[in-house]
């Protein structure tokens, strides 16, 4: 069985509102009968939902096709810096602007992530924290302790059992 790769089709404006008419009359399963298959039930929803957009939309143009920019804040910094660029007399290549593209957004991304998360720039660190109160008690008992029951680590000096606190914490 082999699977027939469908081409994508476009469609302009006006006909998209045509078929939003004709899928108020009849629903959205008869207008995919009488006009398509393709355009599919799951366009006309689509088309649907976009009624008033596409009413106020050029209709000469195939609007509404595509994705929609992830970032926009990035890509108007992306233009202005292109612009300068060439202002300026630079060629700019398409490695600079990925480069360039990659930067702002690691920049703009981690910023707006920590911000949303409500997260700080904090680092976990070891050296100079606070101890708890009762940390040098305990770390007395427990060189006692080890004192005490040296018998039971034979194969181990009395240095290395003393300096165990050093590795668990």
């Amino acid at each position: 069985m082999s699977m027939s790769v469908q081409k994508r089709l476009s469609y302009r404006i006006p006909f998209k509102l045509e078929v939003i008419k004709y899928t108020k009359e009849h629903g959205n399963r008869a207008a995919e009968r009488h006009f398509g298959p393709p355009p599919t039930e799951k366009m006309i929803r689509e088309w649907r939902k976009q009624e008033d957009q596409l009413q106020k939309a050029d209709k000469s143009k195939h609007t509404f096709r595509g994705r929609t920019a992830k970032w926009p804040q990035i890509d108007v910094k992306m233009k202005e810096w292109i612009t300068r660029h060439r202002n300026n007399g630079f060629s700019v290549s398409t490695k600079m602007i990925i480069y360039e593209a990659k930067r702002l957004a690691a920049e703009k991304g981690i910023v707006e992530f920590m911000r949303r998360c409500g997260l700080a720039m904090r680092t976990k660190t070891r050296i100079a924290q606070k101890m708890p109160k009762e940390y040098e008690s305990k770390i007395v008992s427990f060189h006692k302790y080890c004192a005490n029951h040296y018998w039971i680590c034979a194969d181990h000096t009395m240095k290395d059992i003393l300096w165990t606190d050093r590795l668990t914490t």
